[in-house]
């Protein structure tokens, strides 16, 4: 799925765009089509009952028959506004307004493409997946944040379980210790983060590949073992030192 150039701000925004590409969940698409299907059905019954109480009265003015006066309130028909986010239909010869609910359809996809956008903050990724994608901590293996403003790593990222790729590249990340999070992702075997302030750290690869054992790949790069040998010499005693702030005396 791919929701890049989009120019969003908020992870919410993602809600009201359309995906370029992406192949809807046939059971959810089965699911809506029965509930619709079955909505159309309730409302020729309504229409074919009015249509019977129609005739009814029609007969009832024909000459020879007998009639009956009521005392009724007087017809009042509310107003409504013209918009597609309402449907009508009538009961007991009111006309009664009900308000759409939208209803988005879920994709089943592996990847979602939300690079080059302005996201500031990751919150809420989780659950706007869950409302796109099937089963999204199961089947999302790839997720590329790349050419963001992203100046942290939220942790709702840990719910996808199989995440096996995540593109973070050209961000606005500045300390490496937010790198910290993602060693909760067993599966994560791919990282980026070139283009980010924390690059800037001459030892910042090293202690990447020290926090994330499971990584195989670092922006773009292999691991070598003599990298992974290196970044133990490197980083001695605490991996953290680099998130310490200088005392004042």
């Amino acid at each position: 799925m791919d929701y890049s150039f989009k120019e969003m701000i908020e992870i919410s925004e993602i809600l009201e765009e359309e995906p370029r590409i992406g192949k809807i969940d046939i059971l959810q698409q089965k699911k809506t089509n029965k509930n619709n299907t079955k909505t159309k059905n309730d409302e020729n019954e309504v229409d074919s009952e009015n249509e019977d109480k129609n005739e009814k009265d029609e007969k009832s003015n024909q000459v020879g028959w007998s009639k009956k006066t009521f005392t009724k309130a007087p017809l009042i028909i509310p107003m409504v506004p013209l918009s597609s986010s309402y449907k009508y239909h009538h009961k007991d010869g009111m006309t009664v307004t009900e308000e759409k609910e939208k209803k988005t359809a879920k994709y089943i996809n592996r990847a979602i493409r939300l690079s080059n956008n302005n996201f500031l903050s990751l919150e809420g990724l989780d659950m706007v997946c869950e409302k796109i994608i099937a089963d999204p901590f199961k089947n999302l293996s790839w997720i590329d944040l790349s050419f963001n403003s992203l100046e942290e790593i939220h942790e709702c990222i840990l719910k996808f379980d199989n995440l096996k790729t995540l593109f973070l590249h050209a961000n606005k990340i500045s300390k490496v210790t937010e790198i910290d999070k993602l060693a909760k992702l067993p599966n994560l075997r791919s990282l980026t983060l070139h283009g980010n302030p924390l690059e800037e750290d001459k030892n910042y690869r090293f202690y990447v590949i020290l926090m994330l054992p499971q990584l195989i790949n670092l922006n773009f790069s292999g691991i070598s073992k003599q990298e992974r040998i290196g970044s133990k010499g490197c980083i001695v005693n605490n991996p953290h030192k680099y998130d310490k702030k200088k005392k004042n005396y």
